[in-house]
């Protein structure tokens, strides 16, 4: 496993320290380094991440209709999930505050930027979309 994943200098110390404590399983069972996958084997490692925190201002719903969703996005909250942010991103925030999910952004704004964000509700709108911005 340790081959496969080298991700510290001392990924196998760091492995079997994962599977003694139990954040590292198969099949959503505890594990030992002796265990040998095999073929259908679901391994999972669950990690305590801290993402960075993200400005108070609230996301401001200005349009919605049944094919889009505009919002006045604020500075420091990322669009998607990516790098340190799966949290605290604009789409989880629109999920869970407005209960808007599988929205797709037509355009971009950086983290760092502010201002209005056009959303389709479908991926074929915001293709559609997109192609009015080109």
């Amino acid at each position: 496993f340790s081959r496969e994943f080298p991700y510290f200098d001392d990924s196998r110390g760091y492995y079997e320290e994962a599977m003694k404590d139990g954040r590292l399983r198969v099949n959503d069972q505890p594990t030992d380094a002796k265990y040998l996958c095999r073929d259908g084997d679901i391994i999972t490692h669950h990690v305590h991440r801290h993402e960075p925190p993200v400005c108070s201002t609230p996301v401001t719903i200005i349009h919605s209709s049944e094919d889009f969703v505009v919002v006045d996005k604020p500075s420091s909250i990322p669009v998607h999930p990516g790098g340190r942010y799966r949290r605290n991103t604009l789409l989880a925030i629109l999920a869970k505050e407005h209960s808007l999910f599988d929205l797709h952004p037509v355009h971009r704004l950086d983290r760092l930027t502010s201002g209005a964000l056009i959303l389709a509700r479908t991926a074929v709108g915001a293709e559609k979309k997109r192609k009015e911005f080109m």
